[in-house]
């Protein structure tokens, strides 16, 4: 956790210093065979919506816009899983 002294707009920043990487990391596991459109149109969809909370955070960093993010994150995870299994289980992956 983030010590109590730090402000809201870097709180937002330190989480912008994660979700980008999770977000680059995320759409390039598409560079393995197995995943394919099935994979990478919803986490495309889901990448854009949590980058977008993010920066909404960082212009205003109100607790309703920290909640939305937290609650996105929970479903790009989900999306990223299940995009996963149902790309690996289509017919042509290996």
């Amino acid at each position: 956790m983030l010590p109590v002294h730090t402000t809201p707009r870097q709180a937002a920043w330190w989480v912008m210093s994660h979700t980008a990487p999770t977000c680059v990391f995320g759409l390039a596991l598409t560079v393995f065979p197995y995943l394919g459109w099935a994979y990478f149109v919803p986490m495309l969809i889901a990448t854009v919506d949590l980058f977008a909370r993010n920066v909404r955070l960082i212009v205003n960093p109100s607790p309703q816009n920290a909640r939305g993010l937290f609650i996105s994150s929970n479903i790009y995870l989900t999306v990223l899983l299940l995009a996963i299994i149902v790309s690996s289980m289509l017919p042509g992956s290996l």
